[in-house]
């Protein structure tokens, strides 16, 4: 009996990288600068005017906003290297995984800024047969997971045109 494609494919990951925590820094770092400049105006008597309020209201409403909206992308974002596939999940809002055959990806890419390399983060980008571009930003790790999937990609996949 001939097995399909699917059933030729070991579905547990051989490889996988997930959210750095660094994504949660611009939650933190918008909460630390509205509480001091909250603390600031207090400390010179204007706390209680409008800009004070206006600081406060801003620093009670826009970091746990920012904290949520982290979690979620934390938890939904991901790449998995599979015997014949990459699995890739972008993260909250675009909750669809996506699928690509080893096959079909010409190029992988790791996109790091000086910071995100320092702490170990960065973003995959995979440039596929057809020329479309798919990525994802914020793993931890992503060189380790990006050599994986460069070494995993046939040969034959690579030399045609």
């Amino acid at each position: 009996m001939a097995q399909t494609d699917s059933e030729d494919e070991i579905i547990v990951p051989r490889a996988e990288a997930h959210a750095h925590w660094s994504i949660f820094l611009p939650a933190l770092i918008v909460a630390l600068l509205y509480a001091l400049v909250w603390a600031f105006l207090k400390i010179i008597g204007y706390g209680d005017g409008a800009l004070g309020r206006l600081i406060f209201l801003v620093l009670v409403i826009a970091p746990p906003l920012l904290i949520a909206q982290a979690f979620l992308r934390y938890y939904s974002i991901g790449i998995a290297l599979t015997e014949k596939h990459v699995l890739l999940a972008r993260g909250w809002p675009r909750t669809v995984g996506r699928q690509f055959a080893l096959g079909d990806i010409v190029v992988v890419e790791v996109n790091s800024g000086i910071l995100g390399r320092w702490m170990g983060a960065g973003g995959i980008h995979l440039l596929l047969r057809n020329g479309q571009r798919i990525g994802v930003s914020d793993l931890a790790d992503p060189d380790n997971i990006a050599d994986l999937i460069r070494q995993n990609i046939p040969s034959i996949g690579r030399d045609r045109s």
